[in-house]
């Protein structure tokens, strides 16, 4: 379900985006954590530092990305201008909600059904 949600996303509109191929690989790849770190912190440094949200993911990249450290991130981030992207959305219910990865997978699977934000 997750390889499928990442590879809708990537059809429907985000395969522009560097953080959605990055993740579409890792889906591939079996999403290791490291792998996920990798790919966001490659992602920062190139084409995205201007992204608050990967700016998030970076800085909790370096600091060892703990749960609760990756969804406080996106939760400030939803708080500080993000609220309009769909993909910070769900991820901001996801924090709220505990954060479970079948609920991380439904968030994303629901935002490519609905346009995946297209990085606007």
């Amino acid at each position: 379900m997750s390889v499928r949600a990442l590879c809708l996303c990537a059809l429907y509109g985000c395969a522009r985006s560097m953080v959605v191929r990055a993740l579409w690989l890792c889906a591939l790849y079996g999403c290791a954590r490291s792998i996920v770190v990798r790919a966001l912190w490659l992602c920062a440094l190139y084409v995205c530092a201007r992204s608050m949200v990967v700016r998030a993911l970076w800085l909790c990249a370096l600091y060892g990305c703990a749960r609760s450290m990756a969804v406080r991130a996106l939760w400030l981030c939803a708080l500080y201008g993000c609220a309009r992207s769909m993909v910070v959305r769900a991820l901001w219910l996801c924090a709220l909600y505990g954060c479970a990865r079948s609920m991380v997978v439904r968030a994303l699977w629901l935002c490519a059904l609905y346009g995946c934000d297209r990085g606007s």
